[in-house]
């Protein structure tokens, strides 16, 4: 008993071929629904799709983006600065919070956190470093900088207070 396949217009067959072992348009368990013989199939020497170009472009920008961020931390065993950004541990330890620091915020009720304080922003904010920002392109790099700076010193500080380093 095959059961109730009435509703089976096309693909109704199911023996692997017919007698005659042509035709396997109507099996109904092929690989492919009969409507779908070409449109799945690769052409070698094909033009690339927008998704291989799209893919390929990713892949172009990975590559661009890990160039920058190793560029910036060669050689940096997590105790030296990274442009004008320094390491979040330094002689004095990791500062406290400060409150009513004008230099820091505006209002003096206002307390600056640790990290804030420390947050590496130089690619972003030095002003020798903001000339340099013609384009999205420029800032793009910069804030990939930043934040590669920021979690490279954050990763190490924490690493540290580990002490393993795991």
């Amino acid at each position: 008993d095959t059961g109730n396949f009435d509703d089976c217009q096309l693909q109704n067959e199911f023996c692997d071929e017919k007698s005659d072992g042509k035709d396997k348009k109507k099996y109904a368990f092929r690989d492919k629904p009969q409507d779908h013989d070409g449109a799945c199939g690769c052409k070698s020497g094909s033009k690339p799709t927008r998704v291989q170009i799209k893919t390929k472009k990713k892949a172009e920008e990975k590559d661009t983006e890990c160039k920058t961020v190793n560029d910036i931390l060669k050689e940096n065993d997590g105790k030296k600065q990274v442009g004008d950004c320094r390491p979040k541990m330094n002689r004095n330890g990791y500062p406290d919070w400060k409150c009513g620091n004008i230099s820091l915020v505006e209002d003096p009720r206002v307390c600056m956190p640790p990290r804030r304080q420390k947050l590496c922003v130089h690619f972003l904010a030095n002003d020798n470093e903001i000339k340099q920002l013609h384009s999205q392109v420029n800032l793009r790099e910069a804030f990939i900088k930043s934040a590669a700076a920021e979690t490279f010193f954050s990763w190490y500080y924490y690493k540290s207070k580990d002490g393993e380093g795991n």
